[in-house]
């Protein structure tokens, strides 16, 4: 059975329509902290899937041409790369680390006791 290329590319479009919804609520929630790390990652992940999307309008447009071809993949690399700086960036549990006044469990015990 052929695989159906228009399907494939309106579910692809479909799915970057909901990360960009989810995207653009998670800034809209950051917003609240301009300054914070977070809404700074948010920010430049919307910039970058943006212009991903961008990019694949032009590579429709050009009936898929190599260079904008391989533009729209590195394009892919560096949103996945945004959103998982953003994931670190929102999820509470990343960001607990021990107090630095207090050493580990481990490097308190003697190698030979």
């Amino acid at each position: 059975m052929p695989l159906n290329w228009t399907v494939m590319a309106w579910l692809h479009a479909a799915a970057a329509a909901l990360a960009l919804a989810i995207a653009l609520a998670l800034w809209a929630r950051t917003r609240r902290e301009p300054r914070s790390t977070a809404h700074r990652r948010t920010t430049l992940f919307l910039a970058v899937f943006l212009t991903q999307g961008l990019i694949g309008l032009t590579q429709i447009a050009t009936g898929l041409a190599e260079a904008v071809t391989v533009a729209h993949l590195l394009g892919s690399a560096l949103v996945w790369v945004g959103a998982v700086r953003v994931l670190l960036d929102t999820r509470p549990s990343a960001r607990r680390t021990a107090p630095p006044d207090r050493p580990s469990t481990q490097a308190s015990r003697s190698c030979c006791a």
